[in-house]
């Protein structure tokens, strides 16, 4: 089993301090609660927006990552979406959506919003949306 901790954490930063705003500081409490509760969860953390969609932006954690009281229970779960999403949702369409080597620069901007977390931080990634 597994929590999502929270559904696309808008308005939220990363790693900026402050107990209103931080998301890492945020799901650090969090989890650590969860496993407070039950040691054998999973505890899945989605990453921020601006820039990336929404829950998508995990850069934070190159220099901020979550530390749990078990971190081996840690899991990161950004969303990415298509550009078949902002037929309905224009106004928050990605520049990259339109950019010339489109769809080739695709696999760029998520390694570095999230692909490089695994490789460089060992704690596993779990796409929590994605779709168009």
């Amino acid at each position: 089993f597994a929590v999502d901790l929270m559904n696309e954490p808008h308005g939220a930063t990363w790693g900026t301090g402050g107990r209103k705003k931080d998301w890492a500081a945020a799901a650090e409490r969090l989890g650590d609660n969860v496993l407070g509760a039950c040691s054998r969860w999973l505890v899945f953390v989605q990453g921020t927006t601006n820039p990336g969609m929404w829950g998508e932006n995990l850069s934070g954690v190159r220099t901020r990552p979550v530390r749990l009281r078990n971190q081996s229970k840690l899991v990161y779960s950004p969303h990415t979406y298509g550009p078949s999403l902002f037929v309905r949702y224009p106004e928050y369409e990605p520049e990259q959506y339109r950019a010339d080597d489109f769809p080739g620069n695709l696999l760029g901007g998520w390694e570095w919003l999230w692909g490089y977390v695994t490789q460089e931080h060992g704690v596993p990634i779990v796409l929590g949306e994605a779709g168009g």
